[in-house]
């Protein structure tokens, strides 16, 4: 991968140093604001979802350069609390997108390319270890297919939400000892091309982005809430959130206090936040 000058322009511009949840950036209120200006979200790179580990001491997002190389970015607090350098780091040693960590933070979910050029299509996980992060595990055969699978999200139950391009969202429920067969979120299938879930880690509400007609951009984000019969009519996040541009791949802090996501305009990509209750949107 051609990431040397960009690994030197981040290591350059980051220098964080500091003693802060958030790399010490004023707290946004209702209006997004992009996150870690000139630290994480650079001009010169199209940022991805990012990822809090459960006691802010981790984080994890993606990125691609003008040359389209996709990488992930690894971000560790140090010993005296206070963040370090953003680091490249890789599993597969292919081409990996979309980290996002379970709900304990024990496992770290992401895509990966079957080349070195191609786009991200496997589902892929790690799980930690004393000191670091095991040996990649490719999701099973009733997750992955022949299509292309990315921006995996797991509750507290292991049932795993996923895109599969061009079909939909799905769920992999978790019997205790298997992911069963993946199947198709039916309630979405009036959102053109409904993608990137994140689901809540009591699974009582989902996030995802959509270009359904009526929207305020090329793409909105939405949520929907779990009732008796599964998933609720989906609730656009409203103006105030979404753009005319396209707003998609949503997380939430660890809290559930902010909810994180990617805003592209024309020829930039970066990484959004904003204050955030699931519960007004009931």
């Amino acid at each position: 991968m051609k990431i040397g000058l960009i690994m030197l322009s981040m290591l350059v511009l980051s220098s964080c140093g500091i003693e802060d949840d958030y790399f010490g950036e004023e707290k946004p209120l209702d209006i997004p604001i992009v996150f870690a200006e000139g630290v994480i979200s650079l001009e010169e790179n199209f940022e991805y979802p990012c990822t809090f580990s459960r006691k802010y001491d981790e984080f994890f997002y993606g990125a691609m350069d003008k040359d389209r190389n996709r990488f992930l970015m690894h971000v560790k607090k140090g010993t005296d609390n206070k963040w370090r350098d953003p680091e490249f780091i890789s599993f597969t040693g292919l081409p990996e997108m979309e980290p996002i960590l379970s709900p304990d933070s024990d496992k770290l979910f992401f895509s990966a390319s079957l080349n070195e050029t191609g786009k991200p299509s496997e589902l892929y996980f790690v799980e930690r270890e004393d000191e670091g992060w095991g040996e990649p595990v490719r999701l099973p055969s009733s997750i992955n297919s022949t299509s292309l699978e990315y921006f995996a999200s797991i509750s507290d139950s292991g049932n795993i939400y996923f895109t599969r391009e061009g079909e939909g969202i799905f769920v992999s429920n978790f019997d205790g000892r298997k992911y069963l067969k993946a199947e198709k979120i039916k309630e979405f299938e009036g959102h053109f091309y409904a993608s990137h879930p994140f689901i809540s880690s009591d699974e009582q509400f989902i996030i995802f982005d959509s270009r359904k007609f009526g929207g305020f951009g090329s793409a909105d984000l939405y949520i929907s809430f779990r009732t008796t019969n599964g998933f609720s009519e989906p609730i656009n996040l409203g103006e105030n959130i979404n753009s005319g541009s396209w707003d998609a791949m949503a997380s939430l802090s660890p809290d559930g206090k902010y909810l994180f996501f990617v805003r592209e305009t024309f020829n930039e990509r970066d990484i959004y936040w904003v204050e955030f209750s699931a519960d007004s949107y009931k």
